[in-house]
């Protein structure tokens, strides 16, 4: 196994650790393509926590990743948001609608999905990167 990184726009769950890791317990993941992009939430590290006690997550799409790409720091540098952010709130919609049909399952997933739109809704979406494994 190794590590390397995918550079990914969204919004960095990481900020919020315990929703982070909530979102990772619960098995919470989602995938949807939206143009030509692959907008999700998914935990890509196989061997469990990075960063401390952080679960990666991969929130939203990715940008580029170093894994056998020679040119993703170009693709990084290119990054513009204007190319993103409409299908970005598409995916956030999506999200909205999907995450909601678990409310009721359990009081705790509950109190992590009105936790997880508030996050959205009061933080930016941005470019950060996230540690995953083959």
């Amino acid at each position: 196994m190794y590590t390397f990184n995918l550079y990914v726009f969204g919004h960095n769950l990481s900020i919020d650790k315990e929703l982070n890791n909530s979102l990772n317990s619960f098995d919470i993941e989602l995938k949807t393509k939206i143009g030509d992009r692959t907008y999700e939430i998914d935990f890509p590290y196989n061997g469990g926590q990075t960063s401390g006690d952080t679960y990666s997550c991969v929130f939203g799409t990715t940008i580029s990743t170093d894994e056998f790409n020679p040119n993703h720091v170009k693709e990084i540098r290119s990054f513009k948001k204007e190319y993103y952010i409409e299908e970005y709130k598409e995916f956030i919609e999506y999200l909205k609608i999907e995450v909601v049909k678990f409310k009721g399952e359990d009081g705790d997933m509950d109190m992590v999905i009105d936790n997880l739109i508030k996050f959205i809704d009061t933080h930016e979406p941005e470019l950060y990167s996230v540690q995953a494994s083959s």
